[in-house]
Order: C-alpha cells, then structure tokens, then sequence
C-alpha cells in the first residue's frame, strides 16, 4: 500500500500526457492529478449535489407538489406539479459573498416539450413557468434568458449581485398564480462572474475524482473534500481516504484544480506493493517532494508534515526506482502542469 499527503494539480496536451502515461505504466507505476477540467468546463459549481443524486433531500428547502424523477443522463430531476393554489419550490442552500455578481442557471424539461415562458416582470404573474429564486430574492422573470440545448431540455439563467445572506436560497419556485404548465428540473449551478457550461454528473464521475473513498459522489465545487481519485494510468489503483478528518480539500489556485493538505494528517492511500526501492515524488508548485515515513514490501506511506501545505500538482508511484529516461519524461509532464523543479 502506498500512502501519500499531497496538494495541487493542472492537465496537459494529448501528446505529452500520452508519453508520460506510457513512462509511468513501464515502470507499473501509477499517476495522481485533478485535470483542469475536472469540475466540468467553465466556471466551478458553487453548487453541491446539483442532479440530486441523493433524491428530494439534495434540496433542504423545499415544499408543494414536488416529487422525485429523471431525465436521460442526469442522476435525478425534481418534479413540479400545479394545482392552481399550492406554491411548490425546490432550493439549494448557500451563503455567498456580499457585493460579488453570480449566474444561477437550472436546466428544464417542460411536460409538453416546448420552452418554458417568462413574459411578466411580476414572479407570481400567469405569464411565467416559474421564477428563480436567487439569494432568497425572486427576481424580475423578464429578465431570465433561456437557451434550447436540444430536443425539449432547456437551460434557464439570470445574473445579479449578491448580498451575502446567510443560507440563501437559490433554485426554482413554481407560484399558484403561475401558468398550469409542468416540468422537471435538474442541473443546478451557480457560478461567479459569467454563464459557463454545465457538465452532466456522470461525466465528472468519470474524471475520476470523487468526495467519499467508494467513488459514488463526484467532486463537483471548489472546496469539496477528496476521498478517492482515480490513476491516470488506467489502473485499478485508485488512492482513497475515507476518514473525513484526513481528506485533503480540492482548491483552485493559480487557475489550476489543486489538492489542499492541512500539513496534520491528511493523506491519501493506493494499492501498489513495492518492489524493493519503492519510488513516489510529489510535484509541488514550489519544489519536488520524496521520501518515506516508512516503507515496506506492502505499505508506502508519505505523511504529513512532510509535505506540509505544500500544493503538489501531480504525485507519481511506482514499486522500484523509474530510470532517467521515464524520469525525465515525467518531470516535463510536472512542469507542464504548473510543477516547480
């Protein structure tokens, strides 16, 4: 077993990370890095649990004619019925920066299969599907902008500013005085700066990092713990940690997806036997970390306070010292990545 403390992270081009692949899986070695994609393009989710994966309790404040559903290739979607008095809303819950402009988007399917309507400033008029409630405030519907991603899904967005209410919420509301038209909701996101895309759960998922050491739950905002992150390599030798206390946090720092250790006792732990001169280096932004706590022929472990706080952009294991030709292709591959040497 091989275990590490590491902190940070970026992706290259196809070429070089072909190379350096083929020189880590030569020598059976393994490769750790949260790509720059890894919570989807654009801007992070703010957002957690955005398909509701976990059903209605992804969305602690809800009530009215909400049942649990699907749509293809999301994990789950939220139901809105209408029955002409009931007031029905799903919302996620999060404390935001005051002064700071947000997008919240959601995407939507309508029962009838056509765009949903907004075509009245009042939120509660019966010229609109719904309203998006955003930092607890119900915003002018008018103002939405709604973009057709394809046969009947839809993506629904508004910007504003937030005033750093605490445990705001932000998601859909569907008025008794709104139109009778139904629709699933799933997809939500909110972001800083500008509309970005969003990237279905199951995609992330097969990036390959996730929050809890089983692999259910993707990484999907910034400031998520890590319990499990995929080799890159292709092997089955995923590194886990599933005590929450010892799980490093995903950061983003210098436009880069890093992994953040608290310089105590966060570490993560992989299945790779050594072969006598086990071989693991942690690329940092400020230097190349080795070493062991202790080795044997079944157990690496590289701890904290090694590694200190250190953001480590890529770790590489393997059981037996990697010659300098692999080496050096694996050190181009760090710098690529934001590594220092």
């Amino acid at each position: 077993m091989l275990s590490v403390g590491i902190g940070g992270t970026g992706i290259a081009g196809g070429g070089l990370l072909n190379r350096v692949i083929a020189a880590i899986r030569r020598n059976n070695g393994v490769l750790y890095w949260p790509a720059d994609n890894q919570l989807g393009g654009g801007n992070p989710n703010l957002l957690s649990a955005p398909e509701f994966a976990a059903g209605l309790t992804d969305a602690p404040t809800r009530g009215g004619l909400i049942t649990l559903s699907s749509l293809t290739g999301y994990d789950n979607a939220i139901a809105f019925g209408h029955d002409g008095s009931t007031t029905t809303f799903a919302y996620k819950n999060l404390t935001t920066t005051n002064g700071l402009s947000y997008v919240l988007s959601v995407l939507v399917e309508m029962t009838d299969g056509l765009a949903p309507t907004f075509g009245n400033a009042t939120p509660q008029n019966a010229a609109n599907t719904f309203a998006l409630a955003f930092n607890s405030n119900v915003i002018d519907p008018t103002t939405y902008t709604v973009t057709a991603l394809g046969g009947t899904l839809f993506r629904v967005s508004m910007s504003g500013v937030s005033t750093g209410t605490a445990g705001a919420n932000w998601g859909v509301v569907k008025y008794a005085g709104n139109n009778n038209r139904t629709f699933k909701v799933t997809g939500y996101k909110l972001e800083l700066g500008s509309l970005t895309a969003y990237t279905p759960q199951a995609v992330l998922r097969s990036r390959g990092a996730f929050t809890d050491s089983t692999g259910l739950s993707p990484v999907t905002v910034v400031g998520d713990v890590l319990g499990k992150i995929n080799d890159r390599c292709g092997s089955a030798n995923a590194a886990t940690q599933a005590t929450t206390a010892s799980k490093p946090l995903i950061q983003r720092v210098s436009n880069r997806y890093v992994m953040s250790f608290d310089g105590s006792n966060d570490s993560l732990t992989c299945g790779l036997s050594s072969g006598g001169s086990p071989f693991v280096r942690s690329y940092t932004t400020t230097g190349t970390v080795s070493g062991f706590t202790s080795a044997t022929t079944t157990t690496f472990v590289m701890g904290q306070p090694t590694l200190a706080s250190r953001n480590v952009c890529m770790i590489v294991g393997a059981p037996n010292t990697i010659p300098a030709a692999d080496l050096l292709v694996i050190e181009r591959f760090a710098q690529s990545v934001g590594a220092t040497l």
